[in-house]
Formats: C-alpha cells, sequence, structure tokens
C-alpha cells in the first residue's frame, strides 16, 4: 500500500513536522553496523555523515524513528511495515542501495548536484569540481 507524498510546497511550510534532515549513515551510529565508515578515520566518518549525499529530507517523527539504525533497518523495519521503502521519493531512491558506503555517499551528491544543474540550468564545474564541492575528495 502507497503513502501520499508530500509536495515541495508542503515540506517547505512552516508546519515542523516537516522539515528536519535524515543523516543516513547517523550521527551516533552503533558500533558494527556501519563497517564501511568504520574502517575510515574519524575526520573523515564526519565529513561524510554531514554531506550532501548523506542527507534525506524527512519528518520529524519518520527521522526520530529511523535514528541510528542500521542501513538494513531503515530500509525496511523487521515488520516489512516502515522504511525509506515506504516514504518521500527520495526515501524510495535511497531504498534501491543494497548497502550504504562511503563511496554511494559520494555517488548521491554527484547525482544530487547534477539535477541541480540541469534543473536550474547552472553549471557546478567538472566532476573533480563537484567532487572538491562534496569535500570528498578522499575517496577519490
Amino acid at each position: 500500500m502507497g503513502t501520499i507524498k508530500l509536495t515541495w510546497s508542503e515540506l517547505n511550510s512552516s508546519k515542523r513536522d516537516r522539515v528536519t534532515i535524515e543523516h543516513i549513515y547517523p550521527r551516533t551510529p552503533v558500533h558494527g553496523e556501519w563497517p564501511a565508515f568504520e574502517a575510515r578515520a574519524e575526520p573523515e566518518r564526519r565529513i561524510l555523515r554531514n554531506s550532501l549525499g548523506n542527507l534525506l529530507a524527512a519528518s520529524h517523527s519518520r527521522n526520530a524513528k529511523f535514528s541510528n539504525r542500521s542501513f538494513a533497518a531503515k530500509k525496511q523495519d523487521a515488520e516489512g511495515e516502515t522504511g525509506y521503502f515506504s516514504g518521500s521519493y527520495s526515501e524510495i531512491a535511497v531504498a534501491q542501495s543494497p548497502d550504504w558506503t562511503p563511496q554511494t555517499v559520494l555517488a548521491r551528491g554527484l547525482a544530487m548536484l547534477d539535477f541541480l544543474e540541469s534543473r536550474w540550468l547552472v553549471s557546478l564545474g567538472s566532476h573533480n569540481d563537484k567532487v572538491k564541492f562534496l569535500n570528498l575528495e578522499f575517496l577519490l
């Protein structure tokens, strides 16, 4: 069963419950649930955690449900009832990833910048310029 998707005007309204940012790789991850990130030094994990590709608009109530859970649990809970798979279009796109890694954060950030360029007809430069803009040169 599908859920009604938020429109931009609804998301952008002053309703407090709809204006939060979900960190896919969480701000306080549970040790052992994010091995691809744990292999990185803390300064890199901090950058990845707050990188554009790791951020997702979500309602306050959904964000609280996702919290510091593993990526698999964020995609779909144990009961198969909630998770990214049943959320906004952006959440559904994230749920298509088999795993969440630093490279996934980079790829999603670049895709978001590409969308911005095509949507608003601006240029953000070359691929390397965009990676630098995302502050993720350490992944190359």
